[in-house]
């Protein structure tokens, strides 16, 4: 079902199906949302997305989760931009790079 749909929503289905998982197995909310971006960074990278994509895309994944997992708005906008740092900074961008995609991905959960 999920290979029929788009590079960036296959990527998001990815990281909510490994928050869930974890949700189901008993990790915490932090644990379920690791995991979330996790896989969807593995999905991201399969899938040969842009570096700007997969910020994307993961940041989206890790505030689903967060949203799953019942945290508030303002809680879903810090995980989201947390992880668009951390794999910003992962891909080896510069720090303003890092900032800019943060801001950007905690602005787009806020939405």
């Amino acid at each position: 079902e999920a290979a029929n749909l788009p590079p960036l929503k296959q990527v998001e289905a990815a990281g909510i199906a490994a928050a869930e998982h974890g949700a189901s197995a008993g990790l915490t909310v932090e644990q379920q949302i690791e995991a979330a971006a996790a896989a969807a960074s593995a999905a991201a990278t399969a899938a040969r997305l842009s570096v700007e994509e997969q910020i994307v895309a993961v940041a989206a994944s890790a505030a689903k989760a967060a949203a799953a997992a019942g945290l508030a708005s303002s809680s879903q906008a810090a995980v989201a931009g947390n992880a668009a740092a951390s794999l910003a900074a992962g891909l080896g961008l510069s720090p303003k790079e890092q900032a800019s995609a943060a801001g950007a991905a905690a602005a787009s959960a806020a939405r």
